[in-house]
């Protein structure tokens, strides 16, 4: 069922060019020349980075992603995790912390008995954005007391000092069907109880979210690609390429997110410009 559900979505995911965004003025050939252009004057990275895929997917976003950051900064202390056989959250948020714990086993273990993970940035693709919100929730607030025995991972968060999401689903998917059988479809439907509870412990994260979405996106909705009462920062699509299934290869917001995790200033510009009306 997820596997269809994965293919109606992909037949309508949405293909769409756009108005520039005067708050993101980058175009794609800038962007190809900015990468190369720190490809050759690397710059290491301050902390691991944990690259979280999207619904579905084997590994070609994370993977995609990786590929295109380590070039920009010359550094490969990444952490890849992909999510294509997952069937729920919390599968998702354990496989994230199990990766970032065997590949960082130098996490701190809290007079509490709590523990967290050594301090990462994190690049998240749709889906991933909310596995990463969830895996950096203090977990008597992430689990389920009744899963704890069986989770190694229950005690464990994601310690987080800046995520970047590309179109995540923060408000809900438009095309997420809260009554399919498939559950991480449920949870990713708008108004679902798994994303309220995010939201409601947003404000305790404690790390930076910077959040991006592309025009034309019929999955999720550029309006529902951050948190409720924040703008994400926007590019048009483009007309050729499915706007959200094509969003892990935009060279825009890669090198906007590489910027940023060389210490550099992003092309972005706070406030981020309104989304335009019909969202194209």
């Amino acid at each position: 069922m997820a596997a269809a559900a994965l293919a109606m979505l992909a037949t309508l995911g949405g293909c769409a060019g756009g108005p520039q965004n005067p708050s993101f003025p980058l175009t794609t050939k800038q962007a190809d020349a900015d990468l190369a252009e720190m490809h050759e004057h690397p710059v290491p990275l301050a902390r691991p980075v944990v690259v979280l895929g999207g619904y579905n997917d084997p590994g070609v976003a994370a993977s995609t992603i990786r590929d295109v950051l380590e070039r920009a900064v010359g550094d490969d202390k990444f952490v890849l995790v992909s999510f294509g056989d997952a069937k729920t959250f919390a599968e998702c948020r354990a496989r994230v912390i199990e990766a970032v714990e065997k590949a960082y086993p130098d996490g701190t273990t809290l007079p509490s008995g709590r523990r967290e993970t050594v301090e990462v940035d994190v690049v998240a693709n749709s889906l991933g954005g909310l596995v990463g919100r969830y895996a950096a929730m203090w977990p008597a607030d992430a689990v389920d007391p009744a899963t704890d025995a069986a989770d190694p991972t229950a005690n464990t968060r994601l310690y987080v000092r800046r995520m970047f999401t590309l179109l995540a689903p923060h408000q809900g998917a438009a095309m997420a069907d809260p009554k399919s059988d498939d559950e991480l479809m449920r949870d990713m439907a708008i108004g679902s109880a798994f994303i309220a509870m995010l939201d409601t412990n947003l404000p305790s994260g404690n790390y930076e979210l910077v959040s991006y979405g592309r025009l034309g996106d019929l999955m999720v909705g550029v309006e529902h690609t951050a948190p409720p009462g924040v703008t994400p920062h926007w590019v048009p699509g483009h007309a050729i390429e499915p706007s959200h299934l094509s969003a892990f290869g935009d060279r825009r917001i890669l090198a906007d997110i590489a910027r940023q995790l060389r210490g550099e200033p992003p092309y972005t510009i706070d406030p981020p410009s309104p989304i335009p009306t019909d969202g194209h």
